[in-house]
């Protein structure tokens, strides 16, 4: 089979061929239907002191749903034919103290805990701070929580989708002097919240001056390459909490399937085929990318060109 994957050497995608592997006894064999393309998915080409690199080859992405067409022996609670989306996560057993608590999904997962985890009153300000996949479904869950939503992004394409999805405002982020003092002023004093998605240093640097004082949360979802700095000051008078919510547990993953489905929460997805993979990469690093980038492994060929001109799917 095919399979889109890092070479650690050359740090560019390859398409190889690989074997299909053999489930053991307690495990699933999935074909791959769909799969998304994740900031994280990216990461490794952004290399620092704390990154390990495989020594082979590795295939991509984390995101991603198919069909069951063999099973272990042990398995038990599937059957052949099964529809299924599933956790990134191997030899856990989701019992343990650690295991409920690790961070083992994502997308939607993700955008819809960041959100809830605020516990703010309705009506409060939330400013969105990047606005791409993860950051338009933020949007649309901060609106259904009933917040008032502030978008902000480099990309003018990610701000006129945060628009589009119930923002009622938007603003250039490489733009802090000219935004700041608007958000100021719309809010009465500074947003309620300022979740950010992004994985800018410089974003989260400009986090804490559009937060309200004393009450207000700087919420870290975004994983920069090098560490943020925070006024230490700032947090110890309680000029803002900082509050942390990246992906979400097996545990909490029906909550936010169960919210989207009530309120009709979609993810904006864009398909491509297994050949495109490296195209996917480049636009996503050159932040042209808006909503989801998805691989369709199913008559892929069939669906691109149409997919690309409408192309909403439901959570």
């Amino acid at each position: 089979m095919k399979a889109g994957q890092i070479n650690p050497q050359s740090l560019k995608v390859e398409i190889n061929d690989v074997p299909i592997p053999k489930p053991n006894e307690n495990e699933i064999l999935v074909k791959i239907h769909c799969a998304s393309l994740c900031h994280s998915d990216i990461m490794i080409f952004e290399p620092n002191d704390e990154m390990v690199y495989p020594e082979k080859p590795t295939t991509m992405g984390h995101e991603a749903t198919g069909q069951i067409i063999e099973m272990g022996s042990n398995v038990k609670g599937f059957k052949k034919g099964d529809n299924i989306g599933f956790l990134p996560a191997t030899n856990v057993c989701f019992n343990c103290v650690p295991c409920k608590q690790v961070t083992l999904f994502c997308a939607g997962v993700t955008a819809f805990h960041a959100i809830d985890d605020l516990k703010l009153p309705a009506g409060s300000w939330v400013a969105i701070v990047g606005c791409g996949g993860l950051g338009a479904l933020a949007v649309q869950y901060a609106r259904a929580m009933k917040y008032r939503v502030i978008g902000l992004d480099i990309a003018a394409a990610a701000r006129e989708e945060a628009k589009s999805l119930g923002a009622e405002y938007v603003f250039d982020s490489a733009a802090a002097d000219k935004y700041l003092e608007r958000v100021l002023e719309i809010t009465n004093g500074g947003v309620d919240a300022a979740v950010n998605f992004t994985a800018s240093k410089k974003a989260y640097s400009a986090m804490p001056a559009m937060i309200r004082p004393g009450r207000g949360i700087l919420m870290v979802v975004g994983i920069p390459a090098e560490p943020i700095e925070l006024n230490a000051y700032d947090i110890a008078l309680g000029k803002f909490r900082v509050m942390g919510s990246n992906n979400g547990t097996g545990y909490n993953m029906r909550a936010a399937i169960e919210f989207s489905a009530k309120h009709n929460i979609f993810s904006r997805l864009e398909y491509f085929t297994l050949d495109e993979l490296p195209l996917m990469v480049k636009r996503m690093q050159n932040h042209e990318a808006r909503g989801r980038m998805a691989v369709k492994f199913e008559n892929s060929t069939d669906s691109v060109s149409e997919s690309r001109n409408r192309s909403t799917s439901r959570l």
